[in-house]
């Protein structure tokens, strides 16, 4: 759906440049890849506080919770946009239980 769309678009609009983000590649014509490797243990933890700080007035980083939030990060693969959501989360959940809501292993080992 995605890429009849970006392709419809495209086709309207010459000189137009669309941004993509995804797993996949759309898959039209002139598309450019630029593989993006998920964020380093530190990079992610860093994100999901400045995400979490932006959120829930007064959350910071502590010797309570900075452990669970390194292995949130680590289950949710240093992806960004799972690390977004999770830390949005954090009005209802905190990271020990946003941690016991998630998978058990991440897929980086």
């Amino acid at each position: 759906m995605c890429a009849s769309l970006v392709g419809e678009l495209l086709r309207s609009a010459p000189g137009l440049r669309v941004l993509a983000v995804g797993r996949r590649p759309l898959g039209v014509g002139g598309e450019r890849l630029f593989p993006l490797a998920p964020l380093s243990e530190p990079e992610a933890v860093e994100l999901f506080a400045e995400r979490a700080a932006a959120r829930v007035c007064g959350f910071a980083l502590h010797d309570d919770n900075r452990s669970d939030v390194r292995e949130l990060c680590r289950r949710l693969d240093g992806i960004p946009l799972a690390i977004e959501l999770a830390a949005g989360r954090l009005s209802t959940l905190s990271p020990a239980q946003l941690l016991s809501r998630t998978g058990r292993r991440s897929s980086r080992g």
